[in-house]
């Protein structure tokens, strides 16, 4: 007959590994997705710094909240962060605290403002 081992003790919940640099892969996804979309759509270099400028002025709320885009739990559209480009919608997440992507501003605005 065989014999049965029962288990004892606190079972451990596996933990998310995160890079070399210190971020979760969705910090990392966040990041560089926001990178290729600002190089694409606005011909903008989003470096460390500029992430950092986005970020303080969220939080500091002088950023205006945007009518392109919708908002949801975790992430709202803000305008005036961008230095340099006041009128550039991002999408930040409050979750990653980082910019998720920046809105392309014709074609969101337009089909709501329809």
């Amino acid at each position: 007959m065989p014999t049965y081992v029962v288990k004892t003790g606190r079972r451990r919940k596996k933990r998310r590994k995160k890079l070399h640099s210190g971020v979760t892969p969705k910090q990392h996804a966040d990041r560089t997705h926001s990178k290729n979309r600002a190089k694409n759509r606005y011909g903008i270099d989003l470096n460390r710094e500029m992430r950092l400028a986005i970020k303080k002025a969220v939080e500091s709320g002088q950023a205006v909240p945007s009518d392109c885009g919708y908002s949801t739990r975790t992430r709202d559209v803000y305008e005036n962060v961008v230095p340099g480009h006041p009128d550039v919608p991002v999408v930040y997440s409050h979750h990653t605290k980082s910019p998720v992507t920046l809105r392309p501003k014709e074609h969101s605005c337009d089909k709501e403002k329809k």
